[in-house]
């Protein structure tokens, strides 16, 4: 099993809709909606096997505020409580607590590993916590911690034997507002803006070349072509 990283950043909040990730109109998204693109190399022949990962811009009211990085919930009796990690496409990543817990307040620490000890990639999760007769709690965590270490292991995807890859739209979480508490019991909002960092990384025998370059989207957006040159 992979060490837990150590977060970067992990904001703590009651659910949040991430705006344009889905279809205003009910409509199924489109199967190559999201972050897509090519990476070549500088003769321009593809790169396969590079890893990707994103970085997010997240803005703060006071940057001098650390985050609570504690799933915290009460109960009022005691219950038999499930308590799981979704990402941004209801997709199961941790199944943190399955069992009977006794009444009163609760405290959980997610490590950012799913379910087979994985470092999970930057984004925005939710912690969903349910009894056998509801659910009590939605809490979102945007985890955006990303290192030269640790990029192969937590990629947000890896490019195919064309160079392509694709990040699809609802794991991209740019245009979210995510209400917050701190350690301090304080009350704020992050906001995640349109700038996002995509950072490449590829094995030459046994080096790893790094690349970074900056990409703003435009609000709203659903999908987004990137062409890389790695130099």
């Amino acid at each position: 099993m992979k060490s837990p990283i150590k977060p970067y950043l992990i904001l703590l909040a009651l659910a949040t809709l991430l705006p344009g990730t889905g279809c205003s109109d009910g409509t199924t998204p489109r199967v190559n909606d999201g972050l897509v693109g090519w990476v070549t190399d500088s003769t321009g022949a593809p790169v396969a096997g590079a890893a990707i990962g994103l970085e997010y811009e997240v803005q703060v009211p006071d940057p001098y505020a650390k985050p609570s990085t504690a799933l915290k919930f009460q109960l009022p009796e005691a219950t038999r409580v499930t308590l799981v990690v979704l990402d941004g496409m209801d997709q199961l990543v941790r199944t943190l607590m399955d069992g009977q817990l006794p009444a009163g307040s609760h405290t959980v620490i997610w490590n950012a590993l799913d379910d087979v000890g994985n470092p999970a990639p930057n984004g925005l999760y939710v912690a969903v916590v349910e009894t056998d007769q509801q659910e009590i709690a939605r809490i979102s965590m945007l985890l955006n911690s990303l290192d030269q270490e640790t990029l192969f292991d937590r990629a947000n995807v890896v490019t195919d034997d064309r160079g392509y890859f694709r990040i699809p739209r609802e794991l991209v979480p740019t245009g979210a507002v995510i209400p917050y508490m701190d350690e301090g019991g304080l009350s704020n909002e992050a906001f995640v803006s349109s700038t996002v960092k995509v950072v490449v990384a590829r094995r030459i025998d046994d080096q790893v070349d790094y690349h970074r370059e900056t990409v703003t989207l435009v609000d709203g957006w659903k999908h987004q072509e990137l062409n890389i040159t790695l130099p």
